[in-house]
Formats: C-alpha cells, sequence, structure tokens
C-alpha cells in the first residue's frame, strides 16, 4: 500500500442508524493506531459519536479535532465562492466574478445557503436561470438572508409564512433537540406542511423522532435582528408562545388522566377521542418544560395563569399518585 493514504468518510451524521455508527466508530478507533493509513471523518454535531471519539481510553490517538466554526470567515467566503464559481459555470451567461462574489458574501459563511441558492437558481429543470440569480442577489421577493430561499409565494401568504417562521423559532428556543413529531404535537399538525422548508436552513431528519440539528452560526444569526431580518427571533416572545402551547398540551391530557391511566403508547391508540391525538413525547416535553419557557418569557398582558395553577396542580396530583404506586 501506498504511504500516505487518506480515507475520507464524510456527513457520517446521515447515516440513519446511530447504533450501527457508533459499532464502526468503536471498531476504527480501537484499530486506527495499527493501520497505516489515516482516516478523515466529517460530521455534524453529534454528541453520540464525540463522546465515543473523547474516550479517555482513546487519549493515545493522534486524533485533531476541527470546528467549522473556528475557521476563518475568509477561508470560509472563499470556499463558498469556489464552489458557486462551480455549481454556475453552466449557466449562459456565466455569472461574473462580481456577482459571484456578492452571492458568496449573502451567504455569510453558510454554505447551506449556498447550497440552496444553487437549487434555486440553477435546477435540473429548465428556468430561466439568470432572472432567478438576479432574483436573489437583488432581494426583490422580499425576504433578508435566507428568507429569500423560502418556497416561491411564501412572501404573500402571511398565513404560511407565519407558520415557517413558527416552527422555526421554535427549534433554536427549544430546551433539547425539537424533533419533527413534538413539534407538529406543539404548534399543530398544520406545521407539519412546512417543516420540508425548514430544510433550506436546518437538517431535519427523515427519522421524526430524531431531533432537528441547529447550527451555532444559525443561532448566531437568527438571533440577530439586523442579519435576520424577517426571520428574527424574538426569544421573549416565542418562550411566551412555548409556554402556553406546553400548557395546552398538558390540558388536552388532563380531560382523559392519561399519566393516571399509566397506559403504554401502543394501548392509547384504543382510547375513544382523546387517545389520538395523545403524544407522549411531547406532553413530556411540555411537563418539563412549560415553566422554564414561562419564566423566560416576558408574561405579556392576556396570559391566563389559570391554567398555570390548574397544569400545577394536575403535576402535583400526579407525582403524589405515582410515589404512592411506588411505595405499595
Amino acid at each position: 500500500m501506498l504511504n500516505g493514504v487518506v480515507v475520507a468518510i464524510d456527513a457520517l451524521d446521515t447515516c440513519y442508524n446511530d447504533d450501527k455508527v457508533l459499532l464502526f466508530l468503536q471498531t476504527l478507533m480501537k484499530h486506527a493506531a495499527s493501520l497505516p493509513i489515516k482516516f478523515f471523518i466529517t460530521s455534524r454535531p453529534n454528541p453520540v459519536f464525540r463522546d465515543e471519539m473523547l474516550k479517555p481510553e482513546y487519549s493515545g490517538l493522534r486524533a485533531i479535532v476541527l470546528h467549522l466554526d473556528d475557521v476563518e470567515k475568509s477561508v470560509v467566503e472563499a470556499d463558498i465562492k469556489r464552489y458557486l464559481e462551480e455549481a454556475l459555470s453552466s449557466m449562459s451567461p456565466v455569472p461574473s466574478p462580481a456577482d459571484i462574489d456578492h452571492l458568496a458574501r449573502r451567504a455569510d459563511q453558510f454554505f447551506f445557503y449556498a447550497a440552496n441558492a444553487v437549487a434555486y437558481i440553477n435546477p435540473t429543470s429548465h428556468v430561466d436561470s439568470e432572472d432567478r440569480f438576479r432574483m436573489v442577489l437583488s432581494g426583490h421577493m422580499g425576504w433578508n438572508g435566507l428568507g429569500y430561499l423560502l418556497p416561491g409565494g411564501l412572501k404573500d401568504d402571511r398565513k404560511r409564512m407565519s407558520s415557517v417562521c413558527l416552527a422555526l423559532w421554535t427549534v433554536v428556543c427549544a430546551k433539547e433537540p425539537m424533533t419533527t413529531r413534538i413539534l407538529s404535537s406543539l404548534l399543530g399538525n398544520g406545521v407539519s406542511g412546512s417543516s420540508w422548508s425548514l430544510q433550506l436552513a436546518l437538517h431535519v431528519p427523515k427519522d421524526h423522532n430524531e431531533g432537528i440539528f441547529v447550527p451555532k452560526a444559525f443561532l448566531d444569526y437568527v438571533f440577530d435582528e439586523g442579519r435576520s431580518g424577517d426571520l428574527y427571533c424574538d426569544k421573549t416572545r416565542v418562550n411566551d408562545i412555548l409556554a402556553d402551547k406546553c400548557i395546552n398540551v398538558i390540558k388536552q391530557q388532563l380531560q382523559f388522566g392519561i399519566y393516571s391511566l399509566g397506559l403504554a403508547d401502543k394501548d392509547v391508540a384504543n382510547l375513544d377521542d382523546g387517545g389520538k391525538d395523545y403524544d407522549r413525547d411531547a406532553n413530556t416535553y411540555a411537563c418539563r418544560y412549560w415553566s422554564v419557557h414561562l419564566r423566560e418569557g416576558q408574561r405579556q398582558e392576556g396570559f391566563n395563569y389559570d391554567d398555570c395553577q390548574e397544569v400545577n396542580n394536575y403535576l402535583a396530583q400526579q407525582l403524589g399518585l405515582r410515589t404512592h404506586i411506588e411505595n405499595q
């Protein structure tokens, strides 16, 4: 075998079976030092993968961890520029260097912005790519930053636009990785039709029980009103909304005492009307974090504090019931 061979394993996070990926990493880390080759692995942050690779027993390996957040802005922008030059080279006429520079700056270090811009400007289907390119550069679509890339016509549909934004803000303000299943339960099933739009900014897994990954750079972007414009997330206002949504989820369970019943998920389907809307994960999230969202909100006028007392009494009752059962 030739010396200096490097095996690249790209996008490890896109594998759908974490257990198999973990087994692969364990095998690799165990034998890497004895192999005559090197490995270059890329992945979005995944705590399971990270914890495995940073175990003390692997400390003897000459492993170097690089974080994209630490890469200089000029380097990232140059890479995005090279990508845009190549991806848009089939356009006629080919975009000028000045226009490529403009689009690279607009991407603001977000590769997913550049990738989705290319998908919109120069898709495989026949479109007026030059016209689309000008629309993105000029901002005639009426959105700042990533908003340019949201679905066509969304800017004229305030209800759909609000639904997409609320889904996005919920994900970034969630107290633990938000799954599309919990997202749908909190905000209503209607949001599921907008969840694909989040792919423009976030990595949304196909598995509805897997958490949506939020890049740190995107958090910085969406919480900066000057950069994100209409996509700006007002954390205090969103926490007020989420506190109310959590309380509503818990109140739904109050109607038929789902926790008191002690049913497994598979048995809930046998309940009459109430059971069909039951989501154990969403209810768990709501019970854990309704008070946290309430505390971090601004307690806007009109909030129904009677609901808070009702939920508090319910949780206290369930705690007492479970303690009694466990002590039998």
